[in-house]
C-alpha cells in the first residue's frame, strides 16, 4: 500500500515552498493498513462517531507499539 495520494501532495507541495521533507513509511510492512478503511477514516472525522472510530484505531495500531 504504501504512502498514498493524500501523503505524496503534501510533501510535494511543501517541498515546492523550498522544505526538505521526509514521509517514511512506518506501518504498510506491518499489515495494518488493510485494516484501515475510508469508514474508519471518515467516522475519526466526524464529531458524533469519533469517541468510537479512535477505539478501533488504536485496537488497529496496538501492533505497532
Amino acid at each position: 500500500m504504501g504512502i498514498n495520494e493524500n501523503i505524496r501532495s503534501l510533501t510535494d507541495r511543501l517541498a515546492a515552498q523550498g522544505y526538505l521533507v521526509l514521509a517514511p513509511d512506518l506501518i504498510s510492512q506491518t499489515g495494518i493498513t488493510e485494516k484501515i478503511d475510508q469508514s474508519i477514516l471518515a467516522d475519526v472525522a466526524n464529531p458524533a462517531t469519533r469517541d468510537e472510530a479512535q477505539k478501533k484505531m488504536r485496537a488497529i495500531m496496538s501492533p505497532v507499539r
